[in-house]
């Protein structure tokens, strides 16, 4: 008994056999006792006290009230506790308030004496828990209305992380004090009986329920009097006692044994209405009671509290008849996963009850005394199961609820990013902003998760064994190149210049290179970390050795952006590699030319880029995709690459797998329960898998169906495909789903090709012929050249071309001529000494040269240029595919030089001509210049003779005036 104005707890060791206070027992606590339990730990029996101040809960022996141990709890002000009916569970629940919360709730393992920290739950002030301990109820005291809550409390994701609460049950409606029955089956609030969810009210009794009975199927209700009693089977009153009755008065509680006398704690009988609750004020917390508090079947006697005094009553004098308990024990976890048998067993507590299977899941097999079932993926969430409990010509049903997941991995974050290794056995994922979603709760001195301002987190999932390796954060905010490898994780670090090595183990720090600029992207190929980065106004790329991260000796090669806008980063197409225009085996071996850096095209119009992937109409997207079925998804749309558009793909993101003709996207539904008031809507997300060919849904598979959390569910949704898996992320929730789900049959392979060639080389005077294989749609398939031009001729039934390099090498010179005309800056420096044609040539084809000496082994004597040879197939239905792909052809220099040399004495001549013409011209000019200034002297002249003239008539005239006057 607690006493918490005093900080003491008394035991009376003979008050329930004797009614005498003799022998008690005093405790004196560092702060106040708000929760007081007895359980069984490792054959121990002891009393459990959770007092305030020190957020102690104490151990103490049942018999001697010496303290055997105590557990320290992390965080937060207690205020109460809350066990299992079953007294040998290891598990207890606190309610406590951390921080600024209102009331948070966590729970400590008894057998280890830990606390496991803080579970993500609403604010609550007081809790119960199911006999199991696996469902957990909370409410808040004395607020209108105080609504009714419930948790599935399932065991940390890994070691050290707080239980996971996930909220099945919440509706806006008053709630009395949790009662839950020893038998799992039914919960009480107040005066209803609930099923143990609370999704639906079974019952509703005359008084407050405050106790159930353990070996007897009976409800005890607290009058406010005495006691009655309710039929488990039929709920129908039984029996009932009035306490002022018994013979037996309630004997007076002693004071404390320290020197100040107990303080009043509630109201005096006479001063309160007959019919008001008890309140009993626990620091901030005003807790209420009833006069009856609980039953003692061990020793017969009910206890019961009438103001300032306890005392018992006998069992016998509520005269219960003799009914069977109709109930039944689960053992065994009520959680499974799929494809993992579920086994549990069925313990009859009255040993005359037939048990039987009334309904349940498709596969579920009441077998004796055993319910046996393994789940498939489809049948992942909730399930209700009915068993029939029937004896002595009384029956009635119990529910068990069954739960079934998918394996998942729990990160302690939101991540942004995913990506997965070359090999398919690990995923790195990163956040670098904060996380917005609800924060998970955790123990004094951990870190919150999300990152803050410059520091980003990492996580590493061992994709083989479903199971989170390593988390920590990183002190740098991680851009967007990341990779991993079979021999660690690399990241870049925005605004720095350098790549970090993390060890696949821990997440620790290995190595650290610096780079001549800022990175955007990374990728692993074979063994090499390829790195691209944008400076100076031109695509880099650069390759490291791995694991040392050593540069590569290699020349510098810079990714083209025009007219494909392909932006170069290595590709997974199957089990090769796509990249700048040419796609390799694992090992790096040459397998098909589409499109090589370096080398010009030869195309049939020098105007009109070549179609890439059949299209050109792809740059909008900022790349022109390569896969292995022929299929790109743009957006939402699943498209093949000849331009047929197939369908519309929903979801919150979309990939296409390498190994399998299937398209998956991820999706999210919320589904409301309304046929079951107080349940939360279903937050199902799965992935929906679509064929190829009509773009179609052919299989939905499961990833969860959880009760929604009140604030949503945040964070990204991704899935990625690798060889024989599919990833997928839901927020902090990480999915392995084996490609094995799929069902083949349901997806026919589309026409396509094989991203391979057999030549590689046209040689100058003799033609080949380009074998290829396609596969898939619907017989027969036909083929065409994709880009008609002389030279190319085609089996239409085989698809084996044949090349010609006749009519290549006739419009050879005037190509490779107009690529030097392209390129002014060497071909406008004619008539210089050192500008012969051949050394322009040799210049201008180095690039291609070298390009071409790696393509093929072969030096280039001439100018290598690409001859496209591509391949259009259709199936019976229509569909098509092309195989994009060129043969290079070494053109001669002399024959390019001859005419250029040819092209230089025309344009010698032409300058020449041109020369004299403007000598003539400049000539004839001088000649009319004279001719005008001379009869502008002329003029000049005239005009002074004229004016001379005037002047002598002038003079003339006023000589005769002089004389005729004289």
């Amino acid at each position: 008994m607690s006493f918490p104005e005093q900080k003491v707890v008394r035991l009376y060791p003979k008050l329930l056999t004797d009614g005498s206070l003799d022998g008690a027992k005093e405790v004196a606590t560092s702060g106040v006792a708000v929760g007081l339990a007895h359980r069984v730990i490792k054959d121990q029996a002891v009393y459990l006290v959770l007092t305030t101040d020190d957020r102690t809960i104490h151990l103490l022996d049942d018999k001697t009230f010496d303290e055997v141990g105590k557990i320290t709890l992390a965080e937060g002000t207690p205020l109460g506790l809350a066990v299992p009916a079953d007294e040998k569970s290891a598990i207890v629940y606190y309610v406590c308030k951390p921080g600024n919360s209102d009331g948070a709730v966590g729970r400590v393992n008894l057998d280890k004496k830990v606390d496991e920290g803080l579970m993500d739950t609403e604010d609550v002030g007081e809790i119960a828990c199911s006999a199991d301990g696996r469902i957990l109820y909370g409410r808040k005291p004395y607020q209108s209305p105080s609504g009714f809550r419930a948790w599935r409390i399932s065991d940390p994701a890994k070691p050290g992380e707080p239980p996971i609460a996930n909220l099945i049950a919440t509706f806006h409606a008053d709630s009395g004090p949790y009662v839950a029955d020893p038998f799992n089956a039914l919960v009480a609030s107040g005066k209803g009986l609930r099923t143990l969810d609370l999704s639906k009210e079974v019952a509703s009794l005359p008084d407050p329920v405050r106790a159930f009975m353990h070996t007897k199927p009976v409800i005890l209700t607290a009058t406010n009097d005495g006691v009655e009693a309710f039929s488990y089977n039929t709920f129908q009153s039984v029996g009932s006692i009035t306490f002022a009755d018994e013979p037996a008065q309630p004997v007076p509680v002693a004071p404390p044994v320290g020197s100040k006398p107990p303080r009043r704690t509630t109201p005096s009988r006479s001063s309160r209405p007959r019919n008001e609750q008890n309140h009993l004020r626990v620091g901030q917390y005003a807790l209420a009671y009833q006069p009856f508090i609980g039953v003692d079947e061990k020793h017969g006697v009910l206890v019961y509290l009438r103001d300032e005094k306890v005392g018992v009553a006998p069992i016998t004098a509520l005269k219960l008849p003799d009914e069977p308990i109709l109930n039944v024990t689960i053992n065994g976890s009520t959680e499974g996963e799929i494809d993992q048998p579920m086994k549990l067993k069925i313990d009859k507590i009255d040993p005359k009850t037939q048990v039987t299977l009334a309904s349940g899941p498709d596969g579920l097999k009441l077998e004796g005394d055993s319910l046996n079932w393994t789940p498939t993926a489809q049948q992942i969430g909730t399930h209700r199961v009915s068993l029939e409990c029937a004896a002595g010509g009384s029956k009635r049903t119990q529910e068990v609820v069954l739960v079934v997941r998918r394996p998942v991995v729990m990160i302690s974050f939101s991540p942004e990013q995913l990506v997965v290794s070359q090999d398919g056995k690990y995923a790195l994922a990163t956040r670098s902003s904060p996380d917005n979603g609800p924060q998970r709760r955790v123990r004094a001195g951990q870190r919150r998760v999300g990152g803050a301002q410059g520091e980003s987190r990492v996580a590493l999932i061992d994709l083989q064994n479903h199971k989170l390796v390593a988390e920590r954060t990183v002190p740098y905010t991680i851009w967007q190149a990341i990779a991993v490898g079979t021999d660690g994780a690399y990241l870049t670090s925005q605004g720095a210049n350098a790549i970090y090595a993390l060890s696949l183990k821990d997440l620790s720090d290995t190595r650290r290179v610096f780079t001549n600029g800022p990175l955007e992207h990374l990728t692993i190929v074979g063994d090499a970390l390829v790195a691209y980065a944008y400076q100076n106004g031109q695509n880099d790329t650069t390759r490291y050795h791995l694991p040392d991260l050593e540069p590569v000796n290699e020349p510098q090669s810079h990714r083209r952006n025009w007219p494909t806008q392909d932006p170069g980063f290595a590709e997974r197409i199957g089990d090769d590699w796509y990249m700048q225009g040419v796609v390799r085996d694992a090992d790096g071996k040459l397998k098909l030319l589409i499109r090589p850096d370096g080398i010009a095209e030869m195309s049939s119009n020098p105007n009109q880029p070549r179609r890439f992937n059949g299209r050109d109409d792809f740059r909008s997207n900022g790349m022109s995709p390569m896969t292995t079925w022929g299929v790109a998804l743009m957006g939402e749309n699943l498209m093949r690459l000849t331009g047929q558009n197939l369908g519309k793909l929903d979801g919150l993101d979309r990939t296409l797998l390498n190994d399998l003709p299937v398209a998956v996207g991820i999706t999210r539904e919320e589904i409301p329960n309304d046929q079951e008031p107080g349940q939360r809507p279903t937050l199902r997300v799965s992935l929906e898998a679509h064929d190829l060919i009509s773009a179609q849904t052919r299989q939905t598979i499961p990833l969860f169906a959880e009760s929604l959390s009140p604030y949503g569910e945040q964070g990204t949704y991704k899935v990625i495909a690798t060889r024989g898996r599919i990833v997928a992320l839901a927020g902090p929730r990480a999915f392995v789903v084996a490609t094995k789900e799929l069902d083949k049959k349901q997806y026919p392979e589309p026409v396509h090709f094989e991203p391979a060639q057999d030549q590689f080389i046209l040689p100058k005077d003799h033609p080949i012929t380009l074998k290829c294989t396609a596969s898939g749609g619907k017989a027969p398939l036909t083929f065409e050249i994709a880009n008609d031009m002389p030279g190319l001729k085609i089996d239409s039934k085989t698809g084996e071309m044949t090349v010609d390099p006749a009519p290549f090498l006739a419009r050879a010179n005037d190509f490779v001529q107009q690529i030097f005309n392209n390129n002014s800056g060497a071909w406008f420096r004619v008539g210089q000494p050192t500008s012969q044609p051949s050394e322009i040539i040799n210049s201008l084809a180095a690039d291609a040269q070298r390009q071409f000496k790696e393509l093929t082994g072969q030096d280039a004597k001439g100018y290598p240029v690409a001859i496209p040879a591509d391949v259009l197939v259709r199936d019976d239905e229509q569909q098509s595919a092309v195989l994009n792909r060129v043969v290079l052809l070494d053109v001669p220099i002399d024959a390019v030089a001859k005419k250029m040399e040819q092209q230089f004495a025309q344009q010698r001549q032409q300058q020449e001509q041109f020369r004299q013409q403007r000598t003539a011209a400049t000539q004839n000019v001088n000649e009319v210049e004279s001719l005008k200034r001379r009869i502008a002297d002329l003029e000049k002249q005239n005009t002074e003779l004229e004016a001379q003239n005037k002047l002598l008539k002038e003079l003339v005239g006023q000589s005769k005036e002089d004389k005729s006057k004289q």
